[in-house]
């Protein structure tokens, strides 16, 4: 399984910034690879990403929740994948660390991938997501708008 791990600091508040995470189904507007997210239960989502040319889809379960401080999911379907989002107040704001964890699609040939650049490939898009998110965040772009 790859990890990927990222650390970002938003200008706003803890509150904020938990409320964004909360709302998988507006990921599309800041994630370029997240095509779309629909909830399909009260802790659970199905996505649908574009990564190197392949369309993947998923079943996501949202697990542990501790308001304004962690979401932690885990896939129950299609892709294996498994994350956390930890949120602490900083100055000014709210210090951020995310967590992915996900087995490369197509086995031993996805392993070399990730091994061979596709895993940093993956951290460049995320870190470019997680810049708009914080973008976003920080210059108060409402729910449900952006450019997708």
């Amino acid at each position: 399984m790859a990890t990927h791990t990222f650390t970002l600091d938003i200008q706003a508040p803890v509150a904020e910034v938990f409320a964004a995470w909360r709302r998988p189904e507006d990921f599309p507007f800041f994630m370029h690879h997240v095509k779309a997210v629909r909830r399909t239960g009260p802790r659970r989502t199905h996505w649908t990403v574009t990564l190197a040319g392949s369309t993947l889809e998923w079943e996501s379960e949202v697990g542990q929740v501790e308001e304004n401080r962690k979401i932690a999911w885990r896939s129950v379907s299609g892709l294996p994948n498994r994350g956390e989002v930890h949120l602490e107040p900083s100055a000014g704001g709210t210090h951020v660390k995310v967590i992915f964890n996900y087995d490369p699609p197509y086995g031993p040939a996805g392993d070399l991938a990730e091994a061979l650049g596709a895993g940093r490939a993956f951290e460049n898009a995320v870190a470019a997501d997680l810049a708009r998110l914080k973008q976003r965040l920080e210059t108060r772009v409402p729910a449900g708008e952006g450019v997708r």
